[in-house]
């Protein structure tokens, strides 16, 4: 036969037991999803920041002289210029909603940061070291917000 405990004891152990399991830092608990939302969040800043500055410089320097081939090619880059500044300034917003906690933020985020790195694939032969650094960032903002998915849905 079993001694029967009382009520608070039970209470006190489910207590312990609790305070144990929040103290651990239960992968699966809010706590974890949200470490990797902040950083997906900051690394969304970032990049947003960057392709913003990278629009900026696009559209004060509009045209490019590129060799190819021996002939001279001109670009004109005020339509990427305009591109990367509206997308960076979304990248930003996303960014923003994604500290607050909303899950609209994080499926703009998404979005937003595949939309960016198809942008900056394409930005590749004008600034090719920058852009693969850029597509890096928007790779592991993609990792970040969808790697915990179900612990906030």
């Amino acid at each position: 036969m079993q001694p029967q405990s009382s009520g608070w004891e039970s209470q006190a152990l489910n207590y312990e037991v609790e305070k144990r399991r929040a103290s651990m830092g239960d992968a699966r608990s809010a706590g974890g999803w949200r470490d990797w939302a902040m950083f997906a969040a900051v690394l969304m800043l970032l990049s947003g920041g960057f392709t913003l500055l990278d629009g900026v410089s696009a559209l004060l320097k509009d045209e490019v002289l590129v060799n190819h081939q021996g002939q001279v090619v001109v670009f004109d880059l005020t339509a990427w210029g305009w591109t990367h500044v509206i997308v960076g300034a979304l990248v930003i917003l996303a960014g923003i909603a994604v500290t607050r906690g909303h899950l609209w933020g994080r499926i703009i985020g998404v979005i937003m940061a595949s939309l960016d790195a198809l942008i900056q694939f394409a930005f590749l032969p004008v600034q090719p070291v920058w852009s693969v650094i850029v597509i890096a960032m928007n790779v592991a903002i993609i990792l970040a917000l969808t790697v915990h998915g179900r612990d906030i849905a």
